[in-house]
C-alpha cells in the first residue's frame, strides 16, 4: 500500500495493514486499523460513522494514535519531503461530518523537517466549531525556544490570535539557513552572531495577517565585526508596515531607522537614518574588503519619503 515515491521496489520498506470492522447500510463501524512499518504505527479505532454522501449532521467519532518511532521510513512510503526523528500523537475525533471536533496531544522529538532541524516539540490542540485552537505550543532546540498559541477560523481563513515568544542562544544558524548564499561581504557569505529574544503578535487573513514583531539582540556579529546590541518594533496594520525604531549600539556608536512604508501603494512615508560612529573602519571592513582603508567619524541625519522607486 502507499502513494508512489518513485523509490525501486527494494527501497520501499515492509509494511502491513490490519483492519477490523463492518459496513452495513452504508454505515461503518471500524474496530480497529493499523498501519505498520518497522517501529512506526498508526491506529484508528473505535470509528462510527457513514460512508459518504452524506449529510452534513451525520456523526463522527473515534480516536487516532500515532507512533513514529523514525521519521526517515515515511518518504519510502509516501511523497513527503526528507524527515527524521520521533512523533507521537493521540487524538479523540467527535461532532459531525459538517462541525467535525477533535482534541490532539502530539509530541516530537528531534525532529528535523527538509535539512531543517527543528527540535522537540509538545502541542496541545483542540479543533471546533471550525475553528483550530493551538492552546499551547513549546518548541526547544538546545538553548533556543520557541513557546505560543493561536486560534484560527477555518472557513473564513481568519486567524483570530496568535502570540509567539522565542529566545536564539546563536542566531548563526538561521543565516545559515535563511541568508541566500549570493549574499557576500568581503568575499565570504554574510555570518550572523548573536542572541536574540522576542515576541510575535498575529491577527487577520492568513495571506497578510496585521501584527507585530518585537525582538532585542545582544552580541551582534557580522563576519566576526561586533555591532553590538540592539532593539526591533516592527507592526503591520493592513498594507502599511511601521518600524518604530531599529536601533543598533555599539559602545558610543549608534544607528537608528524608523519610519514607515505602504506596500499597496509602493511608498514610503516618514522615513528617519540617523548615524553616529566614532570610527567607521571596522563596520566598513564587514561589508567589503576594499573599503578597509576608509576611517573616520561619520554622523549623519538622513530623512526620506515617496515612492521606492525615486524617493
Amino acid at each position: 500500500i502507499g502513494l508512489s515515491t518513485g523509490a525501486p521496489p527494494e527501497r520501499i520498506p515492509a509494511h502491513r495493514l490490519e483492519v477490523s470492522g463492518r459496513l452495513d447500510g452504508g454505515h461503518l463501524r471500524l474496530a480497529h486499523a493499523v498501519l505498520s512499518a518497522g517501529s512506526n504505527r498508526i491506529l484508528l479505532q473505535d470509528l462510527e460513522t457513514r460512508l459518504p454522501p452524506a449529510p452534513p449532521d451525520t456523526p463522527i467519532k473515534g480516536s487516532l494514535r500515532v507512533h513514529l518511532a523514525d521519521l526517515e521510513i515515511l518518504p519510502r512510503l509516501f511523497p513527503l519531503g526528507s524527515s527524521s526523528g520521533s512523533v507521537k500523537a493521540d487524538a479523540t475525533i467527535g461532532g459531525t461530518f459538517g462541525r467535525p471536533e477533535a482534541d490532539a496531544v502530539v509530541t516530537a522529538e528531534n525532529l528535523e523537517l527538509d535539512g531543517l532541524p527543528i527540535g522537540n516539540v509538545s502541542l496541545k490542540a483542540r479543533c471546533e466549531r471550525q475553528q483550530i485552537q493551538v492552546k499551547t505550543l513549546s518548541v526547544r532546540r538546545g538553548a533556543d525556544a520557541l513557546d505560543g498559541f493561536a486560534r484560527v477560523r477555518l472557513p473564513e481563513g481568519q486567524i483570530d490570535a496568535a502570540e509567539f515568544s522565542l529566545a536564539v542562544a546563536d542566531l548563526e544558524w538561521i543565516g545559515r539557513r535563511f541568508f541566500p548564499a549570493a549574499w557576500t561581504a568581503g568575499g565570504e557569505r554574510l555570518r550572523l552572531q548573536g542572541r536574540a529574544r522576542g515576541q510575535v503578535r498575529l491577527s487577520g487573513p492568513y495571506d497578510s495577517p496585521d501584527g507585530e514583531f518585537v525582538a532585542d539582540f545582544e552580541d551582534l556579529r557580522l563576519n566576526g565585526t561586533r555591532f553590538g546590541a540592539g532593539s526591533v518594533r516592527i507592526q503591520k496594520q493592513g498594507a502599511t508596515v511601521t518600524a518604530a525604531p531599529i536601533r543598533l549600539d555599539q559602545g558610543s556608536d549608534r544607528l537608528e531607522i524608523q519610519g514607515s512604508y505602504d506596500i499597496d501603494a509602493g511608498r514610503f512615508g516618514a522615513v528617519r537614518l540617523g548615524i553616529d560612529c566614532a570610527e567607521a573602519a571596522p563596520y566598513l571592513r564587514a561589508f567589503a574588503a576594499p573599503w578597509n582603508r576608509i576611517s573616520g567619524r561619520v554622523a549623519a541625519r538622513v530623512e526620506a519619503s515617496g515612492p521606492a522607486a525615486r524617493p
